[in-house]
């Protein structure tokens, strides 16, 4: 017969690693999901500096959609 001393020795090492995973995955999950806002790519609105001056031989183009909207680009 297993000593009961070991067995609880055992159940208490796994129940120890099953809760040390849980908190891992939940701050591995649960960070991302609380800052999910932050983590959204934001462009600035602050104007872009003409192609010309980024690099030599860049043009400023002007496109339009279907439905009238000016869209610029280099």
């Amino acid at each position: 017969m297993v000593p009961l001393v070991s067995s609880h020795r055992t159940l208490a090492v796994w129940t120890r690693a099953v809760v040390l995973l849980t908190a891992a995955l939940s701050v591995v999950v649960g960070l991302p999901w609380i800052f999910q806002r932050r983590l959204i790519y934001q462009p600035g609105t602050s104007p872009v500096q003409p192609a010309s001056q980024m690099w030599r031989g860049g043009v400023d183009v002007l496109l339009r959609t279907d439905k009238g909207l000016a869209l610029g680009a280099w």
